[in-house]
């Protein structure tokens, strides 16, 4: 097993692994994740942040009718729009 881990990490130098315990079965686990998995997960995260953020625009409702009642949910969400990376902005 060792040296299939090994082989796999010559030929993927961008891999990243993490090791931790199955408190099942009381044996040590690996599990390998490569860029492409870490790209996802990040991507996965950027439309989630994008996609709470729009759902709470959304719930503020229709610009014309903003009222002063609403004025610190604004100021928060406007707050934590800036707070999003250009790449979840675009989202």
């Amino acid at each position: 097993m060792l040296v299939i881990l090994l082989i796999y990490f010559e030929n993927n130098a961008n891999s990243k692994i993490e090791v931790g315990n199955d408190k099942t079965k009381n044996n040590q686990t690996v599990s390998v994740k490569s860029d492409s998995n870490v790209a996802t997960d990040k991507s996965i995260a950027d439309k989630k942040a994008a996609s709470d953020l729009d759902a709470r625009i959304t719930a503020l409702g229709d610009i014309n009718n903003l009222t002063l009642d609403k004025a610190s949910d604004v100021q928060t969400t406007r707050k934590d729009f800036e707070a999003l990376t250009s790449d979840q902005k675009n989202l």
